[in-house]
């Protein structure tokens, strides 16, 4: 289990994940997929305030463990891979984002793990280690 903790601002832990509140990461990827997050590596980018996104940041700190799975060069090419293979069966760039592995496990997780949350500036995040192998993006995701 993943936890992230965050005091006013942007926080930094022993987990090695750091939290980059109102950031303008994000904005510059708005189109075509309306995020308001964007991680890279360790470190999880916000357009706002972790406290005001803690699902977000837990759908992010998903992600934080998928590149530490994978490793930076093939997070990316699994996800730009998923993406267009996505847009091509979908017809649709945002429809594509969702389909992508990596988005559908982190959807499922920080939806799952709602639940743990107890500490109102922390979010918990339990999942299985390469819980997205399983998914398809061929096929059609609860989103």
């Amino acid at each position: 289990m993943l936890a992230i903790c965050w005091p006013s601002g942007s926080w930094t832990g022993g987990s090695g994940v750091k939290i980059k509140e109102n950031h303008w990461l994000p904005k510059l990827i708005r189109w075509p997929i309306r995020a308001t997050a964007i991680t890279l590596g360790q470190t999880i980018y916000l357009a706002g305030l972790a406290a005001d996104n803690p699902g977000t940041v837990r759908h992010e700190a998903v992600h934080t463990l998928q590149f530490q799975e994978t490793g930076w060069v093939r997070f990316l090419a699994i996800y730009v891979w998923d993406w267009l293979r996505g847009w091509r069966l979908w017809g649709s760039p945002r429809l594509a984002y969702l389909q992508i592995r990596f988005e559908q496990e982190a959807r499922e997780v920080a939806r799952r793990t709602t639940l743990l949350e107890v500490i109102p500036e922390c979010v918990s995040v339990l999942r299985k280690p390469f819980g997205w192998k399983q998914l398809r993006v061929d096929q059609w995701a609860k989103v």
